[in-house]
């Protein structure tokens, strides 16, 4: 018992509080869990879990770790933006890191990217990353997209210059469970956005360029697994998602003040546009293919999408006909 007089105990701190959002990771969670737990230490951390709803055993597997993590149950909504926001509200460090559930972290990570956001002080520093494919070939995750050099040419001072511009031109090189950012980074910008579905870290990263510094650790800091339950692997559910994501964006001020990066959107929209119009064919609603067709061909017009709207004017029966051909 304190006696009467004594200082308050002060209460320790996490340096860094890391969100894993879940949903039926019960086979991958282990291996995560181990990965973040025993990844650098001297750092303080605090580790939470949010299920998404799961259906198999993720909350007895996380149950094991007992004090060592927190953990959390949403009812199923399937939109990583708000299980990472629900994560955000609980988390206490003032600097806050994202891992996947089906992923790992490796040894040093959180070490690393937190000396590279105090010495530079971004608010945002992203990783590399080792990617393992379905066929258990692994690759670095810059190399594999090719912009390692250019992020590297890109550097000022630590920091890569006009991050925003490049992540446009580029389309995206940050994946969410690649990010550390500090809290009042995310505060200022308002967080993830909800509405999105798909592509919501993509839409953060642009937004936190916009109004900060960006770093990038380019040692691998995470061991990403792709498989048939990634989201972002998911094509089939991408398009619609796609397309509101790009529409969204062409309004950012920092894109309509930039017509290169605006003819980008445009001709990148119309391509998904032609994409969708070309999927709602082969379900066989001609109109919708019709509509897609049309509004690339607006945004665009000298893109295939306007070849595709001018079929849009033929016959029904006949592009189904067309399409059986294919």
């Amino acid at each position: 018992m304190r006696q009467p007089g004594a200082p308050e105990p002060k209460i320790r701190m996490p340096q860094l509080s890391v969100i894993i959002p879940a949903y039926n990771a019960a086979a991958f969670l282990p291996a995560c869990l181990d990965s973040v737990l025993a990844n650098s230490p001297g750092v303080e951390l605090e580790v939470i879990v949010v299920d998404d709803g799961s259906s198999d055993a993720t909350r007895e597997v996380a149950a094991r770790y007992g004090q060592r993590i927190r953990f959390f149950t949403l009812p199923h909504c399937g939109r990583p933006a708000e299980v990472r926001a629900f994560g955000i509200a609980q988390a206490t460090a003032e600097v806050i890191a994202f891992l996947d559930a089906d992923d790992e972290a490796l040894p040093g990570r959180f070490a690393r990217q937190l000396a590279i956001l105090h010495s530079t002080g971004a608010g945002l520093v992203s990783c590399d990353a080792r990617v393992v494919s379905p066929e258990g070939t692994v690759d670095s995750h810059l190399d594999r997209i090719g912009l390692r050099r250019l992020l590297q040419a890109a550097q000022r001072h630590g920091v890569i210059e006009d991050c925003f511009g490049l992540l446009i031109r580029t389309g995206g090189f940050i994946n969410g469970g690649f990010m550390m950012v500090r809290r009042e980074a995310l505060a200022r910008v308002g967080g993830f956005n909800p509405a999105l579905r798909i592509g919501e870290d993509y839409e953060l990263a642009l937004r936190l360029s916009a109004a900060g510094k960006v770093a990038v650790d380019f040692e691998p800091g995470v061991l990403r697994r792709e498989h048939g339950g990634n989201l972002s692997l998911d094509w089939q559910k991408r398009w619609p998602d796609t397309l509101r994501l790009y529409e969204l964006l062409m309004t950012f001020p920092g894109v309509q003040a930039r017509p290169e990066l605006m003819r980008i959107l445009r001709r990148r929209t119309a391509a998904v546009c032609r994409g969708l119009g070309s999927w709602m064919l082969r379900q066989g609603d001609v109109d919708a293919a019709r509509r897609y067709w049309r509004q690339g061909s607006r945004l665009y017009r000298f893109s295939i999408c306007t070849f595709f709207a001018m079929l849009g004017g033929l016959p029904g029966p006949f592009l189904l006909w067309l399409q059986g051909r294919r």
